[in-house]
């Protein structure tokens, strides 16, 4: 019988993708449509609610049916080394206040949380371990950068997993799996996008902004990207890395479906043609690293033989 799971705050899908099909998700809630329109896109046989999290009530939650997992994927602004850090405090920690008592009321049977490093030490990482001690989950904690086992884009993030069955605890996690699917750059760039306008940074950026990026070169396999952020595409510095044209003695963004790549996502992942590069980067750099994530699920004794 397939694993049930709930994706709370569902993106793209980030967690659909890692987990792959031998699971059966059997809610992926947002209130992002732009992110559900690429969502449904690449899912169509997943159940799809659009939906202010804050607002459901465990009865509406439990009429979906009893979830062997729930995934997390809060927002991360309350928690980001650049944002006001307000935890709690932060409006868009509503949802996350609001899955608490979800969780409280429902307690699903497995759980795991994915956000930036930030929230390890936030009041929101706190009040989630005090609620989940309290209500008998054994719990296991983590930041980890895919960089680790020779991932070529640092992307470091904390990770928790958490079960009701203390008696099994946690799997150690299939490291060779990971190990694998390892690839350097060249691998996920495409020649194609060399020559999109769009892409191409101008001479004034270059002269302004090129001893603040990171520019990289193809032709270094063993270079390492830096995290790309939702932000890519609409702030030049601190969002990720760059890519060196040399033939035109200028570099160029990574295009979204490259993003997608350094991310571990499938060749099969689809993305929206019509919609704009901004929305595109925003997504793309809001979304998981498959290979970490894979690692935390890889823990749950019920995802073992998957």
């Amino acid at each position: 019988m397939a694993v049930k799971v709930i994706e709370w705050h569902c993106g793209i899908g980030g967690a659909a993708a890692a987990l792959g099909p031998s699971v059966q998700v059997i809610a992926a809630v947002d209130n992002h449509l732009d992110a559900i329109s690429v969502y449904q896109k690449n899912f169509t046989n997943h159940k799809v609610y659009v939906k202010n999290i804050e607002k459901l009530t465990p009865r509406q939650v439990a009429q979906w049916g009893l979830a062997d997992l729930w995934w997390m994927s809060p927002p991360c602004q309350p928690h980001t080394v650049l944002g006001r850090k307000l935890d709690l405090k932060d409006p868009r920690s509503a949802s996350f206040i609001h899955l608490l008592k979800l969780i409280e009321a429902l307690r699903p049977p497995n759980l795991a949380l994915e956000n930036v490093p930030g929230f390890a030490q936030s009041q929101s990482r706190e009040a989630l371990v005090n609620l989940l001690v309290k209500s008998g989950y054994s719990i296991f904690e983590e930041v980890v950068c895919p960089t680790l086992w020779g991932w070529p884009n640092r992307r470091q993030r904390f990770y928790l997993a958490a079960t009701l069955d203390s008696s099994k605890g946690f799997l150690e996690p299939s490291e060779t799996q990971i190990d694998e699917s390892c690839s350097n750059s060249l691998d996920f760039i495409d020649p194609d996008h060399d020559h999109n306008p769009e892409l191409i940074l101008n001479q004034e950026f270059m002269d302004r902004y090129q001893n603040a990026i990171q520019i990289v070169d193809r032709h270094e396999p063993s270079v390492t990207t830096n995290c790309f952020t939702s932000a890519y595409g609409r702030s030049p510095t601190r969002c990720g890395s760059y890519l060196w044209l040399p033939d035109q003695s200028s570099a160029r963004r990574f295009a979204p479906s490259e993003i997608l790549s350094y991310l571990d996502f499938p060749k099969t992942y689809q993305l929206p043609q019509e919609m704009t590069l901004r929305k595109l980067w925003s997504l793309t750099g809001n979304s998981l690293a498959l290979g970490a994530t894979r690692r935390l699920l890889s823990r749950f004794y019920i995802l073992k033989s998957r």
